[in-house]
């Protein structure tokens, strides 16, 4: 993967950590009521759980995209009916596109 796809994400990711949520209403309720150094910890404490929960979520997603790829390889290669199954389906799709096309 490209790093300018990894610096893209960290921007997203950054960009909604600090847009307001339930977790500004957490920090501000701990910076009111314990003062001001309660209020840096329960930021960086906000902060880090969801970089940590979108940093798991984007694990899970891309083992979910490399066991979901083995598969269909496998079931690719050691099957001639899906083969024949795959052939008929994104023929019938490209007929219809081409039907589209052709009465546009």
């Amino acid at each position: 993967m490209d790093m300018s796809y990894w610096l893209m994400f960290l921007t997203v990711t950054l960009a909604l950590n600090i847009s307001p949520g339930p977790d500004v209403i957490f920090v501000l309720t701990k910076t009111m009521s314990h003062g001001r150094k309660a209020g840096l910890v329960a930021s960086i404490g906000a902060c880090c759980g969801a970089m940590v929960h979108v940093a798991a979520a984007a694990f899970i997603v891309e083992i979910g995209y490399i066991f979901a790829a083995h598969f269909l390889t496998q079931k690719v290669k050691s099957n001639q009916r899906f083969n024949l199954w795959l052939d008929r389906v994104f023929g019938a799709a490209f007929m219809t596109l081409g039907v589209k096309l052709a009465i546009t």
